[in-house]
């Protein structure tokens, strides 16, 4: 399976940045919280590296069964049950989980970092790019942010269906 892009090792990445641009979180309304430039943000930028614990989505039950095929994992980096066996499992009521591949999630629920406030919208203004091997995703902006803009993703893992 191509997971694209999105999941290129970390020397393919994007250039990170080492600051970040100013963002102030406030009501959005009907999302609650939000993320808004405090300043205009040109297309490419990094934005942020997403704060949160790294968590384990499987179902062990689902992990032990013989009769699984292994997912393609040339490189080696998809975890294993004996690589996420120390690993909290994802709490089902976290509003808060960026999925970094099948089976590992980074779970911003008790982050004070404002990553943790980017909301969804099928329209996102960020393009999320996962490094599984770095156990991180980074959001860049994928069109020019203006400020008092509010931050969004469509971040949806390649694996799950549109």
């Amino acid at each position: 399976m191509d997971y694209g892009a999105r999941f290129a090792p970390a020397a393919a990445q994007p250039d990170r940045g080492d600051s970040e641009p100013a963002c102030v979180i406030r009501d959005t309304g009907a999302k609650g919280m939000g993320v808004f430039a405090a300043e205009d943000i040109e297309r490419g930028r990094w934005v942020c590296q997403y704060i949160g614990t790294l968590v384990s989505d499987s179902d062990e039950s689902e992990t032990n069964a013989e009769s699984r095929e292994p997912p393609w994992d040339p490189l080696g980096l998809m975890p294993t049950p004996e690589s996420t066996s120390g690993l909290p499992r994802v709490d089902s009521g976290s509003d808060y989980v960026l999925a970094l591949c099948p089976g590992l999630c980074l779970d911003a629920r008790h982050s004070n970092h404002f990553s943790r406030y980017i909301n969804h919208d099928e329209h996102g203004n960020l393009q999320c790019s996962v490094s599984v091997d770095e156990r991180r995703g980074d959001f860049f902006a994928a069109a020019p942010i203006r400020r008092g803009s509010s931050l969004n993703t469509h971040a949806r893992a390649p694996w799950e269906s549109p």
